[in-house]
């Protein structure tokens, strides 16, 4: 079981992260959250004060392990380096990453979270729905998202589902599948959101198989676009 606690301007004391943490321990039922997670290094708190709240509930017994979610390269580093002077090792990253989104291999995140031995959490990785097939350019996703997306991404969509369609049909998957599978290749855990049992069956239908390594590449290039400089 996972959760966070989000920093909002008017959460910015000590106790505001134990009331949070303990009103999630309530409504889970448990005495212990086995992911306990800082949503944004948000202000007006400089964010070691959080990670010193982490450190301190984990001490305390209330959390299993600690992460972060959307914190940049050099603020996991400094996380990183807080809690192992406690004698905690920092557990998670969890960013926004996808086919679509490729930026964390540009960045700096996914190379320090592999060197310091950080897992990282993939969040949006079917990019709200435009990897499972579903929109296009004639279709475009509803509002606001149709604005998030607007432009090249959206324009890249028919070829890149056309190939994840491809790839997919080999293995008697879906283009959900496909982009899941290739984020786990990428050595990352993505979550995606579900609506329905059967988007949840098709989601956990993506670890019975792998991606090859020229499909894997073929997906590389495809959307080399969307890999920053």
């Amino acid at each position: 079981v996972a959760t966070k606690f989000f920093p909002y301007p008017w959460r910015w004391q000590h106790h505001s992260f134990q009331n949070a943490l303990k009103g999630s321990l309530k409504r889970l039922g448990t005495e212990s959250v086995d992911l306990y997670q800082i949503h944004f290094p948000l202000r007006p708190r400089n964010f070691k004060y959080w990670v010193d709240a982490l450190a301190d509930a984990a001490e305390d017994g209330l959390i299993k392990a600690v992460g972060v979610s959307n914190f940049t390269s050099e603020q996991t580093k400094r996380t990183h380096e807080i809690l192992l002077g406690r004698g905690i090792q920092l557990a998670s990253n969890q960013i926004g990453y996808s086919l679509l989104n490729r930026s964390p291999e540009s960045n700096g995140i996914l190379e320090t979270c592999k060197e310091l031995g950080v897992s990282v959490i993939s969040y949006g990785p079917l990019a709200e729905g435009l990897l499972t097939g579903k929109y296009g350019p004639q279709n475009p996703p509803p509002l606001p998202r149709r604005l998030r997306w607007a432009g090249r991404r959206l324009k890249a969509l028919p070829p890149l589902i056309s190939l994840m369609k491809d790839i997919g049909s080999a293995h008697q998957s879906t283009p959900s599948q496909v982009a899941l599978n290739w984020l786990i290749k990428r050595d990352t855990l993505p979550i995606p959101g579900v609506k329905s049992a059967r988007q949840a069956a098709d989601n956990a239908a993506t670890m019975y198989w792998n991606l090859t390594e020229s499909e894997f590449d073929a997906l590389n290039r495809a959307t080399i676009n969307f890999l920053p400089d």
